[in-house]
């Protein structure tokens, strides 16, 4: 059987966007609300006590990919100090509801679709090998989580208890530790000193500042990540125009590349145990 990719099927108006549009709306509108008010959700130092990472009340399972930042910006808008959230069938399956006047965050789950392909007399087109070609692609469905937060039933108090307790912090000198070494594996070479940190992609290196030159050393590993992200968008890499172009400061483009950096940050240091409240990066 020959399987074969696609961004967009030719049998989907769009899979690879969520359908429902005013979800997203609703989000950007938030999102631009935060910053008005000088709130950046995903620079924030790293708070061991909050929780961990996002993740399911029930099943302690994480949230990957782009929901971290959804969650991270949702729970911004609420107020919040809670990573733990649950589906409303998985809270009504607990006995738990949500409080009145409370609304759901909006994540994302992606779903893998797969059709065979058909020739023109409409039977199944075959490979070199005669075996059916399937096309296969990924389209993105809109899920409502509730924070634990803005649940309420019997129970539920032991139930946060519980999954906060079961966390047992690393000590900050080993998660600094295993952050810089997971850092300084990315093959892109870091030369240290000066007083500007930059991603220089004719040379394909990372310039950081001496660690002593910032607030705290978990600035300095989350300006490391910023600028590894940059080093992502290299040509021999994924090839972004923000990286490979030639922009201005301030340009479209530039902005663009600037965000794709610090929401790569915030999931990388996030990841790691470590803040990504770091005064060296771009606003």
């Amino acid at each position: 059987m020959s399987t074969k990719s696609l961004d967009k099927s030719p049998r989907a108006k769009d899979p690879i966007s969520i359908p429902e549009t005013g979800h997203e709306e609703r989000l950007t509108q938030s999102l631009i609300q935060l910053m008005t008010d000088g709130v950046n959700p995903w620079r924030k130092p790293w708070n061991p006590s909050r929780g961990g990472c996002h993740r399911n009340l029930v099943t302690g399972h994480c949230y990957t990919g782009g929901n971290p930042v959804l969650l991270e910006m949702q729970m911004a808008v609420r107020g919040s100090e809670l990573p733990l959230w649950l589906g409303y069938a998985q809270a009504k399956e607990q006995g738990w509801g949500p409080q009145k006047g409370c609304k759901a965050c909006i994540i994302i789950r992606p779903q893998f679709n797969q059709y065979e392909e058909l020739d023109e007399d409409g039977n199944p087109q075959l490979d070199a090998n005669g075996e059916p070609v399937i096309t296969t692609w990924v389209s993105y469905k809109p899920a409502a989580v509730f924070n634990a937060a803005d649940l309420h039933g019997n129970g539920i108090e032991e139930a946060i208890t519980l999954a906060i307790g079961d966390l047992k912090p690393m000590p900050e000198s080993q998660r600094l530790a295993e952050a810089r070494a997971v850092l300084h594996a990315w093959p892109v070479p870091v030369i240290y000193g000066g007083d500007c940190a930059c991603y220089i992609p004719s040379l394909d290196r990372i310039e950081l500042p001496s660690s002593r030159s910032f607030h705290s050393y978990e600035a300095f590993l989350a300006t490391h990540a910023h600028e590894a992200i940059h080093s992502t968008g290299a040509a021999k890499r994924l090839n972004r125009d923000g990286v490979t172009g030639r922009h201005s400061f301030g340009s479209e483009s530039y902005a663009r590349e600037e965000l794709i950096a610090e929401l790569g940050a915030f999931l990388v240091t996030q990841r790691l145990g470590i803040g990504s409240n770091s005064e060296n990066h771009a606003a």
